[in-house]
């Protein structure tokens, strides 16, 4: 097959991730194409060297660019990600016999009244320009938003969890901390993804600060980019623990952060899935995450991970001082978590039922 991806960036994130781990394994039987709208293609020597990387110009000039490329390419497949590329991509298809696809990544995108405004503009896109659109759900919070408000009929949902390749680090704790730059005998907290609202990572740093009384040896790493980076650094001085917390730029492969600490933690306010959750499992990690939609779906509380609510610092401290004081317990959540990736999260799986879906459907 012929299939274009269109998404609005190649920077550090899930559904980046998730696009290059697909393009991938798909890249020795189909001829892709990867086209994004912004920003530095971060992760562009990620892909495999068959697979076409395309900039395509931002804003209302995406609409003609894309076309032209359509219909030169003669795609089989369109397939969006991101709302920006969902609204951009699909738009420059319209009225072009191609099967189209686009993979909803989260039930919030501004968290806030704009929300609205854009849900509004995706029931009209997905209802009267592109109505032959499949829409791949990576949850079934996801799913549901799409029936309930955006009011997309279920036959036209694929509900596909993310997944990830297998990973297994031969390089020792021990060693990975020396190269790292983390102290043997630290607790290490870590945090990866983008430093935004969305992430609330300000509660992980209040935990920090709660939790320097009983754990004098913590040590906190926060793995991203975003607005709040500025504002977060301040916060941290301000409460006298900027020595605790490690802010480190996005890095290709964070696998081996995730085997040197002790502990993962989500503390999002709203999340669609949450494949740092996964990344972590891989790893053996013990998750501590919030009680929303996305992780709600891959942690089982006190079995394969730990749940609090949003904003709740003192819960999650609790959670992290157990996980501290009951080793034993933490490695059982953290080899139950394994378990779950293994038993359901596998990229290979993914791509095998992607593909059955691209072909199934008619055009």
């Amino acid at each position: 097959m012929k299939i274009v991806y269109v998404i609005t960036a190649l920077v550090y994130g899930g559904a980046e991730k998730l696009l290059v781990n697909t393009c991938n394994l798909m890249a020795s039987t189909n001829d892709i194409t990867v086209c994004y709208l912004k920003d530095e293609p971060r992760l562009a020597n990620l892909f495999d060297s068959r697979i076409k990387i395309i900039k395509v110009p931002f804003g209302l000039r995406s609409i003609p660019f894309l076309r032209r490329l359509y219909k030169r390419i003669k795609p089989d497949v369109i397939h969006t990600h991101c709302p920006h590329a969902d609204f951009l991509g699909l738009f420059a298809a319209t009225g072009l016999k191609i099967k189209k696809f686009t993979t909803i990544h989260n039930i919030w995108i501004k968290w806030n009244w704009n929300d609205n405004i854009i849900f509004y503009f995706y029931r009209f896109l997905l209802h009267s320009l592109v109505s032959e659109c499949r829409i791949i759900a990576i949850s079934s919070a996801i799913k549901e938003h799409l029936v309930n408000r955006i009011n997309i009929p279920e036959y036209r949902i694929h509900l596909e969890y993310n997944c990830i390749p297998d990973l297994i680090l031969t390089q020792s704790k021990e060693g990975l901390r020396l190269k790292l730059g983390i102290k043997i005998d630290d607790y290490c907290m870590l945090f990866i993804g983008r430093l935004e609202q969305q992430k609330s990572v300000d509660t992980l740093i209040k935990a920090t600060e709660t939790l320097k009384a009983t754990i004098p040896n913590i040590r906190t790493i926060i793995i991203g980019h975003g607005r709040l980076k500025d504002s977060l650094i301040r916060q941290a001085q301000s409460l006298n623990i900027a020595s605790m917390i490690s802010f480190i730029q996005p890095v290709v492969n964070p696998e081996e952060y995730y085997a040197a600490a002790d502990v993962f933690v989500l503390p999002s306010i709203y999340e669609g899935f949450g494949i740092v959750i996964l990344e972590a499992f891989r790893a053996g990690l013990p998750v501590v995450a919030t009680n929303i939609e996305g992780p709600l779906e891959l942690i089982q509380s006190e079995v394969n991970g730990l749940l609090f609510k949003p904003k709740d610092y003192q819960a999650l401290a609790d959670h992290i001082f157990r996980l501290y004081n009951d080793p034993l317990f933490a490695r059982r959540i953290g080899i139950a978590g394994r378990e779950k990736y293994l038993g359901k999260y596998d990229i290979v799986n993914y791509v095998r039922r992607l593909t059955n879906i691209y072909t199934s459907m008619n055009q």
